[in-house]
């Protein structure tokens, strides 16, 4: 008797579990990400981005940032320089419960303003993921790394990572 209490209750606790898969198609999701950058030297940035659930699994990504590095070494001289770039791609997410990984990548414009005017503009992608805590259907937060390959343009790649807020709402 004993053994089917105990496994009734078994049952009863694993059945009865909520598990928070609410991600899904038509789902929108705003996300501030402050984060650390660095294109041959350190910085910090902030970027704002948009999606929208395409399909349980696939969101569509709309961001753009901007960066400050405030010492960087260019043709051997250290100068100042900002970032800013704009982005379009997709998100895919494995959301099965409260913990939610994902993968992301993106094409873009990117351009990079020095210290003295000169400006430079440039076209590549990024390649990333991280991994967001829900613990309710409203919000979110998370931790990212990107990797901005520039493919075409006079500007360095460089790499971003930091923390990531979420706001959903249909």
């Amino acid at each position: 008797m004993f053994r089917i209490r105990l496994s009734v209750l078994c049952i009863v606790l694993i059945v009865g579990t909520p598990v928070i898969a609410v991600a899904g198609e038509g789902e929108h999701v705003v996300s501030i990400r402050p984060e650390y950058v660095n294109f041959h030297s350190h910085g910090g940035g902030l970027s704002i981005g948009y999606q929208w659930g395409f399909s349980d699994f696939i969101n569509l990504w709309f961001d753009t940032g901007w960066s400050y590095v405030p010492s960087q070494s260019i043709d051997g001289e250290a100068r100042s320089a900002q970032r800013l770039y704009s982005t379009v791609g997709a998100v895919y997410h494995l959301d099965s419960s409260q913990w939610v990984p994902y993968l992301s990548t993106s094409l873009g414009v990117y351009s990079q303003l020095l210290t003295e005017g000169e400006s430079h503009v440039g076209f590549g992608f990024q390649l990333g993921g991280g991994l967001d805590y829900r613990p309710e259907r409203t919000w979110s937060i998370g931790i990212f790394g990107m990797f901005h390959a520039i493919a075409a343009g006079r500007l360095p790649h460089h790499a971003s990572a930091g923390l990531r807020v979420n706001i959903y709402f249909r």
